[in-house]
């Protein structure tokens, strides 16, 4: 299943919205998708960057570490 690129978040913008770093974010996905979690990525511009999807992500968010997101 394809989604409109306006459901993917860079993630600059996610870490913004978990105050945490880019880097975090980045680890955090290849970790939760290495449990088996279904996040779709997009890499884009030059340099590849990662956009994520937003919805998925925090859905796997919320089933891995409960309420307490990423600060667990």
């Amino acid at each position: 299943m394809t989604y409109p690129e306006s459901e993917y978040l860079s993630c600059i913008t996610l870490a913004r919205m978990y105050d945490s770093s880019r880097d975090e974010i980045k680890e955090t996905v290849i970790e939760l998708k290495a449990k088996g979690h279904v996040i779709d990525t997009l890499n884009w511009g030059k340099q590849g960057k990662l956009k994520v999807h937003g919805k998925q992500f925090r859905r796997a968010l919320l089933r891995e570490y409960g309420n307490g997101g990423m600060s667990k």
